[in-house]
C-alpha cells in the first residue's frame, strides 16, 4: 500500500511540475475574473484514471470516466452516447453502471487513432463487448502485425486495411 501512495505521490508531482511548464508562458492578464477553483477542477476531471477491481480494467487500462472524456472533448452526455452507441468510440461498461473509455484509443488532439472507427464498426458485429474489443485491441497476435497490437501498430502508422482483415476474421469467429 505504501508503495501505491509513493507512486501515487510521485506522478502527482511530476504532472504539477507539467502543469508549471506548461502555464509559465502563459498571459493571465485575460484572467482576471477566472475562477480558479473551476479551472483546477475542469483539469483535474481530465486525468486518466487506473480503475482497480477488475482484472479486465487493470489489463486495459488506463481510462477516462465520462465526465472527464466530456469536458477533455468539450462534448455532451449525450453526444459522448451518441458517439458510443455509433461505435466510434470504445466505451466500457462496468459491474457499478459506470463507462469506461480507454485512454490509448486517442491521439493528443482528442481523436481517434487512424481505422479505429472502422475497427469497432467491424467488431460491432460479432457478438463481443466492450471489454473484449479492449482486450483484442492491445494484444498482440503471435506473427500478426509485426507482433504488434492492434493500437501499436496503429499508433506507429501501420496499414489499416491490415486491421480491418483481422477484425473480419475475428468478428467472424465471436459472432459463429
Amino acid at each position: 500500500m505504501a508503495e501505491r501512495e509513493s507512486a501515487g505521490k510521485k506522478i502527482q508531482d511530476q504532472l504539477l511540475d507539467a502543469v508549471r511548464l506548461r502555464i509559465q508562458d502563459l498571459d493571465f492578464g485575460l484572467m482576471v475574473d477566472a475562477d480558479i477553483n473551476e479551472i483546477a477542477r475542469r483539469m483535474a476531471s481530465i486525468v486518466p484514471r487506473e480503475f482497480s477491481g477488475s482484472r479486465l480494467a487493470e489489463k486495459t487500462g488506463p481510462f477516462y470516466d465520462g465526465a472527464g472524456l466530456q469536458s477533455w472533448l468539450g462534448v455532451s452526455r449525450q453526444a459522448l452516447q451518441k458517439r458510443r452507441d455509433a461505435h466510434t468510440i470504445l466505451g466500457c461498461f462496468t459491474e457499478d453502471r459506470q463507462w469506461l473509455y480507454p485512454v490509448w484509443q486517442f491521439r493528443d488532439d482528442g481523436k481517434l487513432l487512424p481505422g479505429l472507427n472502422s475497427t469497432l464498426k467491424i467488431l460491432a458485429q460479432g457478438t463481443a463487448d466492450g471489454w473484449t474489443w479492449a482486450l483484442w485491441l492491445q494484444s498482440v497476435v503471435p506473427g500478426q502485425l509485426d507482433d504488434k497490437s492492434v493500437i501499436d501498430w496503429l499508433r506507429g502508422g501501420g496499414s489499416v486495411d491490415a486491421v480491418l482483415q483481422l477484425a473480419k476474421h475475428d468478428a467472424a469467429a465471436w459472432a459463429a
